[in-house]
C-alpha cells in the first residue's frame, strides 16, 4: 500500500484496512508512509510493517525503500490509497517501481494500468466514504469506525503517571486540550483567546485540564497553561505519539481543532469535542457516537462562540 500522507489520512484508512484484513487474514500487509505519518503505522493493528518514503534529501532512506522494492518480487495486490484526484508523480513512480499482478488506485490520469480504478471522489465527499467505495470495488467488508490499538505497556505508563497527577490535584473528569498549530492554516483553527476563556470557565467548574503539546509546540501550550492558571506539569508532550496516544486513553474528554491528534482519540474510543470549519465537518468530521463537534464558517472556525463551544462540553460531561 502507498499512501505519504499525514497521520490523520492514515486513521481515515483503518476502516478500509480492517476490512482488507478481514478478507485476507493471512496476507502479509505492508504499508510505505511519509516521514510526517510514520509514527502512527505502529498503531494500526491490521497491517504487518511499512517502509517510509523519505523527502529527495533523505538518500539513505530512500534508498532502503529502493532496496525493499526492487528485492520484493511480485505482490498479489498493490493499493494507492491516495484519494487526491490530481496526478501524483511520486505516486506514478512507486507504482512503476513496484511488480504486482493487479493494482487499484482511484481514478487519475496517468493509472491507466491499474486494473481497479474507483472513481474520482468529489472533493467534499466525506473520507470515509471514499474508502468505503473503495472497499466495495474489491468486494471488502466494511464498517465506519476508525480503529487503532495501543502498546499495553505504553499504556500502564500512562495510568501510572496519571495517578500520580491525580494524588497532587485531585479525582475529577479529565479534560484533555489541544489547540494544535495555530500557526498554519489560521482559519482552520480556533484562536488562542477563545481556548483560554473556554478553559478558565471549564477549570472554574472543577474539571482537570490536561494539555497534549506536539513537536514544536511545548512553549505555546505552556502560555496557554499559564493564562488558564493551570500548572504545567499538567502538559503532556513532546513525547513519542505511541506514548501521548496512550495519554489520550486516560481522558474523558479531547478538546481540540480538528487535526490528526483528535482522529487519533477518535479512533481509541475516546470522547471527542472538535472545533471545524465547514469543509471539514463535510469531509473529515470524525465518526462514532462519542464525537461531537461545531462547525464553521466554510472555510473559517474562528467566529464559533466560546459560549456554545461551553454549553456543548457541559452537557457531555454533566
Amino acid at each position: 500500500m502507498f499512501y505519504p500522507r499525514r497521520i490523520g489520512d492514515w486513521v481515515a484508512t483503518t476502516p478500509f484496512l480492517r476490512g482488507l484484513r478481514q478478507k485476507f487474514p493471512e496476507a502479509e500487509i505492508v504499508a510505505v508512509c511519509s516521514a510526517k505519518s510514520a509514527a502512527v503505522l505502529p498503531l494500526i493493528p491490521f497491517i504487518n510493517s511499512f517502509h517510509i518514503l523519505g523527502r529527495p534529501e533523505n538518500l539513505g532512506q530512500n534508498l532502503r525503500l529502493l532496496k525493499f522494492l526492487l528485492s520484493s518480487g511480485t505482490w498479489d495486490l498493490y493499493i494507492d490509497l491516495d484519494p487526491n484526484p490530481a496526478f501524483s508523480r511520486g505516486g506514478w513512480i512507486f507504482s512503476h517501481l513496484i511488480s504486482a499482478r493487479y493494482k487499484v488506485g482511484f481514478l487519475r490520469k496517468k493509472n491507466e494500468s491499474f486494473q481497479f480504478r474507483v472513481p474520482t471522489p468529489d472533493k467534499d465527499e466525506p473520507m470515509l466514504s471514499r474508502y468505503q467505495r473503495m472497499a466495495d470495488s474489491l468486494g471488502l467488508p466494511y464498517e465506519m469506525r476508525t480503529e487503532l490499538k495501543i502498546n499495553p505497556a505504553d499504556i500502564e505508563l500512562a495510568q501510572s503517571e496519571i495517578a500520580h497527577r491525580e494524588n497532587q490535584f485531585g479525582k475529577a473528569k479529565k479534560i484533555l486540550i489541544h489547540p494544535g498549530d495555530l500557526k498554519r492554516e489560521s482559519g482552520a483553527r480556533w484562536p488562542r483567546d477563545k481556548f483560554v476563556e473556554l478553559g478558565k470557565r471549564l477549570k472554574k467548574d472543577g474539571f482537570i485540564l490536561f494539555f497534549l503539546a506536539g513537536p514544536g509546540e511545548k512553549e505555546f501550550v505552556e502560555s496557554l497553561a499559564r493564562d488558564m492558571d493551570v500548572s504545567s506539569s499538567l502538559i503532556i508532550g513532546p513525547r513519542p505519539l505511541r506514548e501521548a496516544a496512550a495519554f489520550i486513553l486516560q481522558m474523558d474528554l479531547f478538546v481540540s481543532s480538528v487535526d490528526g491528534a483528535s482522529h487519533i482519540a477518535g479512533a481509541l474510543g475516546v470522547r471527542t469535542f472538535s472545533i471545524y470549519t465547514g469543509s471539514a465537518w463535510r469531509v473529515w468530521r470524525i465518526p462514532g457516537e462519542r464525537d461531537f463537534g461545531l462547525a464553521g464558517d466554510w472555510h473559517d472556525c474562528r467566529g464559533i462562540e466560546v459560549e456554545r463551544a461551553y454549553q456543548a462540553i457541559k452537557s457531555l460531561l454533566c
